[in-house]
């Protein structure tokens, strides 16, 4: 910010006449004016305004340079950049983690997703509901083995998105565990509800593209093109599926 100049409270000095012209207006010394108190404080105030003008402008040109001399403040990196790699860390992070925990389950013989073609079948209505069946086929060069149940849901809007709850577990007795050789297949069937039945205001029915299958206690999941279906994007539960069981 630019200040204004201090006035002095002490009275500006005339300049000087010329000696001897006029009588009555004695010559005034210059020396003598700025060496009184009122002058010497005047001058002092001067001083050191003009010094605090001088260090602020310094400071000024210091923040405008912005460490012009240091290469990493000249060019700062934008938070795009930053959020990309940040992204990008947690993807490979992310997958690092997937492909170990698939070389655990390997090693406790567990069939991994990526060892598994999953397909439906045995799609058929029934009172109020559709049957389907989940279909595991161990595509791997070494057996594995499937015990519990899958993860189900239905998904919208082309892009994955869960359509609603995921399907909820039907007590149908002990799980049994399914050893696959290689070609062999489990499957699980699932009941999905006829939308038509339930309260259109508690389900609130969108239609589904898809479904998307987690094996038991896999953490990778298989998404499977699916028409004629519909969910609720309500909190009704209107899904239900079995253990798998070794293909009949």
């Amino acid at each position: 910010m630019i200040q204004s100049e201090p006035r002095s409270n002490a009275k500006s000095a005339s300049q000087p006449g010329r000696r001897g012209t006029d009588p009555a207006i004695p010559a005034v010394s210059l020396g003598a004016a700025t060496s009184s108190p009122a002058g010497t404080r005047a001058s002092r105030w001067a001083r050191r305004a003009a010094a605090g003008l001088g260090a602020a402008a310094l400071a000024l040109t210091a923040a405008c340079s912005g460490g012009a001399n240091n290469p990493e403040d000249a060019e700062p990196q934008s938070l795009s950049s930053q959020t990309d790699r940040e992204s990008t860390a947690n993807a490979e992070s992310a997958s690092a983690g997937l492909a170990a925990a698939g070389d655990e389950r390997k090693r406790d013989g567990l069939c991994t997703t990526p060892d598994l073609k999953i397909d439906t079948d045995n799609m058929q209505g029934a009172a109020g509901s559709t049957l389907l069946d989940i279909v595991f086929t161990n595509t791997g060069d070494e057996e594995c083995s499937l015990e519990g149940y899958p993860g189900v849901s239905l998904v919208t809007d082309n892009n994955g998105t869960q359509l609603g709850a995921s399907a909820d577990r039907e007590e149908s007795g002990e799980s049994e565990k399914v050893t696959l050789q290689p070609g062999d297949r489990a499957t699980a069937s699932v009941r999905i509800t006829k939308v038509g039945a339930l309260d259109p205001e508690e389900c609130s029915p969108k239609a589904a593209d898809g479904i998307r299958v987690y094996p038991p206690e896999e953490t990778r999941s298989a998404y499977i093109e699916l028409k004629g279906l519909e969910g609720c994007t309500g909190k009704d539960k209107y899904m239900s599926v079995q253990p798998v069981r070794a293909a009949q």
